[in-house]
């Protein structure tokens, strides 16, 4: 290995474990998740939109899979609705935008989940928000 190719391994990659640590960090104080392995924001809902919340409930959801404490990490959108106290129709357009964004994707016809490929810049996004408005 030549002197640069060392410094872009040393400088850029990181080990999986790294990378996850950071998303639990960014998580942490944003979501939390119910017995149920729900997603439920944990931010005051005058700092976020509602898109920002329904994605932390699918940011959720995705953490309480990682940990087992789920099946799987998707969700529905009234399960969504039913979390976030927002109509289906919202959850549906909010997740509509997210997936335009990148930040959701839609395994089967109404079934949701973060997409993991985005997840640490979808949770600094809305840190950046809640970090604004303190």
């Amino acid at each position: 290995m030549n002197n640069k190719q060392e410094k872009i391994q040393n400088t850029l990659k990181k080990d999986t474990d790294s990378v996850f640590e950071n998303q639990l960090e960014r998580a942490e104080g944003l979501l939390s998740y119910d017995e149920e392995g729900r997603g439920i924001p944990e931010v005051d809902e005058e700092q976020i939109t509602r898109g920002d919340s329904v994605y932390l409930t699918l940011a959720g959801a995705w953490f309480a899979s990682e940990a087992e404490d789920r099946e799987d990490s998707t969700m529905d959108a009234g399960e969504v609705a039913q979390v976030t106290g927002y109509g289906k129709a919202s959850v549906s357009d909010a997740v509509s935008k997210l997936k335009d964004k990148g930040l959701v994707r839609s395994p089967d016809r109404g079934e949701y989940s973060v997409d993991y490929s985005n997840l640490s810049s979808g949770l600094k996004e809305i840190e950046a928000k809640v970090s604004s408005n303190e």
